[in-house]
């Protein structure tokens, strides 16, 4: 009997927390910036100007998760299943002569330089994609492997320029293989000459919008407390 009495008021303790309703729309009075939320999922909006730079024309500088951990805080995490969900490798043998292996990299970012990494073993070989390439040759054999069995690679931009918040940058930095390929190097087929990485999620706004890891929001009444700015819902 006691046992049941406990879990009950536990539940009457419990169910006001996640019972209560946040969705909605909320506004930063400091900024022209809004805060989204709809079930589980936040999103952190930006007014686009014709006077912003380029990479501020997406509106959507945030797209999280919501963890309601209790009442007042909230858990939250950029969404990347768009990232990991939809990348892919294609492995091929093409009809050449030299001895290497060419590794295209295929995404729609193509508003600047992107230095563009490939690691083997001791071989490190880079690229920055001015002009759109994004393609980078390796040696089938070299002094630390023979043959090439396994390799990672990293992208990043050449230069870190999506600044927001008077100055404070919260974007991705890079993204690389150990990321998406959950630590584990990239096995290369016997035979193979041509690797095709497709990760069509890199887009021209890929590297500007905020990667949020693990950040809490504190949520009171009507307002939003995040990254050191408070948003009221309208």
């Amino acid at each position: 009997m006691k046992r049941r009495i406990f879990f009950f008021l536990l539940l009457v303790t419990c169910l006001p927390i996640f019972s209560q309703n946040i969705d909605g729309v909320y506004k930063c009075k400091e900024f022209s910036d809004k805060i989204v939320i709809s079930g589980n999922k936040l999103y952190l909006l930006t007014k686009v100007s014709e006077h912003s730079p380029m990479w501020f024309e997406t509106d959507t500088l945030a797209n999280c998760t919501i963890e309601r951990i209790d009442k007042n805080l909230l858990l939250l995490n950029s969404d990347d299943s768009k990232l990991y969900d939809t990348w892919y490798v294609d492995q091929s043998k093409e009809n050449r002569s030299d001895d290497s292996i060419r590794v295209n990299f295929i995404f729609p970012y193509d508003w600047g330089d992107l230095e563009i990494h490939a690691y083997v073993s001791g071989y490190n070989k880079m690229i920055c994609n001015k002009n759109g390439e994004k393609t980078l040759m390796m040696p089938k054999c070299d002094k630390y492997v023979y043959p090439i069995k396994e390799f990672d690679f990293s992208i990043r931009p050449t230069e870190y320029f999506a600044i927001h918040r008077l100055g404070n940058s919260y974007a991705r930095l890079y993204i690389d293989l150990l990321e998406l390929n959950s630590l584990k190097r990239l096995k290369v087929e016997e035979g193979v000459n041509r690797i095709d990485i497709n990760i069509p999620a890199i887009d021209n706004w890929f590297f500007a919008r905020y990667h949020v890891i693990d950040e809490f929001a504190y949520i009171k009444g009507n307002k939003i407390h995040w990254k050191g700015f408070v948003y009221k819902k309208e």
